[in-house]
Formats: C-alpha cells, sequence, structure tokens
C-alpha cells in the first residue's frame, strides 16, 4: 500500500540545507527498512536547525512523520502533534506552498481520517503548483486509497511523466494497477521500479503479492525471498505482516504463523500498529481474527486505516462483501 517519502526538490531556494532535488524517498535509501526513517526526520531537522524559516524542510518533515507512523507502526499520539506543528509552521512561512498544502492534506488523512478536508487541501496544492510531482505522487496514493482508481492513476502517471527516475510514481502506478486487478501491468511497474532502485525492498514484496493474487504462488514465495533478509529482523513490522500474507495465500501456513509470533514477540518490546496484523490473518484464512484486529486498529485510531478501502481489492475481494467490513466502512465515513 504508501511506504515511502516523495523527494522534496529545492526549487526557489539557494538554502545550501534544502533536500535537493535528489533526495530519495525512504523506501529508496533503504530498501524499505523502517531504520532509515529516522535518519530522514533526522535530516529535515538538521536543515530546520541551519535555517528555521525554511519552509519547505517544515513541510517534509511533516510528511516523514505520517510515512514513519505507517511504515514502524508507530502509535499515533507518538508523532501526530510533531506532525501537525511542522504543517502548521510550514504555511505560516509561506501560505502558499504548494507542499506545505500536500504535507497537511497527508496529516488530515493519516491522523485525522478527514478525507473531505484532505482532498481540498489536494486540490490548493495543484492549483499552486499544477507541474509538482510531489503534489501529483501524493494526490494520486490518496485518490487510490480511496478506491477512485481512475482518478488515482491519472495523478501518478502524471507524477511519473514529471519525475520518470523515481521509484515513487512507478510504485504508485503499480499499486493501483493491483488494486484494480491488473497484474500484467503491475508486475511490470514494479519491475521498473526495483530496476531504478534493485535494493528498494518493497518492490520485491510488493510483486511478490501481486504474483500471489495472480496465483503464482512459486514466482511469488521465491519473489518474497529477495526481501526476508531486510525484514526478518523486524524493522519494518507492516512489511513482515505483507510477506506473513503471502506466505499464508500460497500455503506456507507455518512461515505465516511464524511472522504472526514474531510480530507479537514485537509488540511486547514496543507498541505496534495493530492494523498490521489482519493481512496475514486474511492470508491464513482466519477472517474472525483478521476482523478482531481491524477493530483493535479502529479503536487506536491506527494511520494504516487510511488504506481500508484497499483492503479487500489488495488481499482479499470477498471482504468487501462482509457486514462487518461494510461497518467498518460506514465508521470510517468511506461509504
Amino acid at each position: 500500500m504508501r511506504c515511502c517519502l516523495a523527494a522534496w526538490c529545492n526549487e526557489g531556494t539557494s538554502s545550501p540545507s534544502a533536500p535537493s532535488s535528489s533526495t530519495s524517498a525512504i523506501d529508496d535509501s533503504s530498501g524499505g527498512r523502517n531504520s532509515a526513517a529516522d535518519p530522514a526526520l533526522d535530516y529535515f531537522r538538521q536543515a530546520i536547525e541551519k535555517e528555521p524559516d525554511y519552509a519547505l524542510a517544515h513541510a517534509a518533515l511533516a510528511e516523514a512523520y505520517t510515512t514513519q507512523a505507517i511504515l514502524r507502526g508507530s502509535n499515533r499520539e507518538e508523532v501526530v502533534e510533531e506532525a501537525r506543528r511542522a504543517v502548521r509552521r510550514a504555511l505560516e512561512i509561506d501560505p502558499d506552498l504548494a507542499e506545505g498544502y500536500t504535507a497537511q492534506a497527508l496529516v488530515k488523512a493519516t491522523f485525522d481520517w478527514d478525507w473531505q478536508g484532505a482532498e481540498a487541501d489536494f486540490e490548493r496544492a495543484v492549483q499552486l503548483s499544477p507541474g509538482n510531482a510531489v503534489v501529483q505522487l501524493e494526490y494520486g496514493k490518496f485518490l487510490t486509497s480511496l478506491g477512485r482508481l481512475e482518478a488515482g492513476l491519472g495523478r501518478s502517471l502524471k507524477a511519473q511523466e514529471l519525475d520518470p527516475l523515481s521509484t515513487g510514481p512507478a510504485h504508485d502506478v503499480a499499486i493501483n494497477y493491483l488494486a484494480a486487478h491488473d497484474y500484467e501491468k503491475a508486475a511490470l511497474n514494479f519491475r521498473r521500479a526495483i530496476e531504478l532502485h534493485p535494493n528498494w525492498t518493497w518492490g520485491h514484496v510488493k510483486l511478490a503479492l501481486t504474483l500471489a493474487r495472480a496465483g503464482k504462488c512459486a514466482e511469488a514465495l521465491a519473489e518474497a525471498e529477495l526481501s526476508t533478509y531486510d525484514f526478518i529482523g523486524m524493522g519494518n513490522p507492516l512489511g513482515h505482516a505483507w510477506l506473513g500474507y503471502i506466505y499464508g495465500h500460497c500455503g506456507e501456513t507455518e512461515r505465516a504463523r511464524t511472522v504472526l509470533v514474531e510480530l507479537q514477540e514485537l509488540s511486547q518490546q514496543r507498541y505496534v500498529d495493530p492494523g498490521v496484523f489482519p493481512a496475514v490473518y486474511i492470508g491464513l484464512g482466519d477472517m474472525d481474527r483478521a476482523f478482531e484486529w481491524m477493530e483493535k486498529a479502529y479503536e487506536d485510531r491506527s494511520p494504516s486505516l487510511v488504506y481500508t478501502r484497499l483492503i479487500p481489492l489488495l488481499f482479499l475481494d470477498e471482504l468487501e462483501a462482509d457486514p462487518r467490513f461494510q461497518e467498518l466502512l460506514r465508521r470510517l465515513d468511506l461509504l
């Protein structure tokens, strides 16, 4: 689903501390491992320390917090106020900063489930900077997360046109095709993203998911092995859970259950977002436990629920008709 920090360009500033146009996504720099999330935060904090009124760095910091909340399975309360503070400061400094409205939209969607407010901010960002790849990238991801696949794909393709050498747009195009069940195009675009960044662990996980959903489990499990080394250390609970889904879906039941044990053990050491667990249970065919964890995610106001609309499309189509899923969508104001 969205697990990378888009590049932030330094257009319009001469600041030596500005994030450059080649600033990599968290996924780009880490291969998808959560260990790069904190260095990314540190990078933007250092830029702000050097130039406190650098609005773009504040906006980038806010987006980094939203990314961290999902990748790390963090408690919402650990990062939400920091993200809000960074957005407010960015827009205080520059009320017409497109990236500021983009970051504000992400905060509203990820932490507040304020879909209308987020869309209004994205529209404002597009008005301010229609040729901005970051704006198009994040708006496309947002629309796709709401299940508006055609509109989301249009934005993601625009971002790819504007920034053809970044993994982010290729990833988002691929996720859109995966959600639309066009597995051939999804696999093509995930492979394209991996070519752009061979160490991008999430690319292998999501390509494996695509192959699994296409009924090519032997290929899916082989692809999953390429990412196991990076995730096995639990640097990224979400990625580990997706591997668990692939194992369960492809009949590797014991491996899927091992993933559950490892996630539960990690949760004894630190907070793990309950929203990462349902995927594994869906892969195992245990819908009752999957919905138990979705309910826990709702009670915790999990940032991962920003992607609730995509759960059936990515993992199991039959979930859409389940009354429990429909009730969850209603409570999230997604119907």
